[in-house]
């Protein structure tokens, strides 16, 4: 499933990659509803695909860690393709060492679901500045 839901606001423009179809109904209404661009892929390499055709328009990334080819290895990916891309890290898990060593990397954010609009808003905010 790719979810494209674009505004005419000048709003950052947030690429989401999550294997929970719920989950990533979600967020692009959340998101929504805060004013953003939104297009939504079903796994890691989606969004590497997507963000390797789009990433001059895309000022985040939301990748969820336990999906077909995972958070971690599209991360790095992502890291490749630009240094310095934005990314929030979203998991059901608590986290990790792995989560702290690509969260040490920089431009980047961990939010653990479950979550509401306020924890979401909070991140995307801070990791925009």
């Amino acid at each position: 499933m790719q979810t494209s839901v674009k505004n005419d606001s000048k709003k950052p423009f947030i690429l989401i990659a999550d294997d929970d179809e719920d989950c990533l109904e979600v967020l692009v209404k959340m998101l929504a509803v805060m004013g953003y661009d939104v297009f939504a892929v079903r796994n890691g390499k989606a969004a590497i695909e997507a963000y390797s055709s789009m990433k001059h328009q895309i000022n985040l990334v939301i990748l969820d860690m336990k999906m077909p080819y995972n958070g971690e290895k599209a991360y790095l990916k992502l890291r490749k393709i630009d240094k310095h891309v934005r990314i929030l890290l979203l998991s059901g898990y608590t986290e990790d060492s792995k989560v702290r060593a690509l969260l040490n990397q920089g431009y980047c954010g961990f939010l653990k679901k479950p979550f509401n609009l306020n924890s979401l808003k909070l991140n995307v905010t801070n990791i925009l500045k």
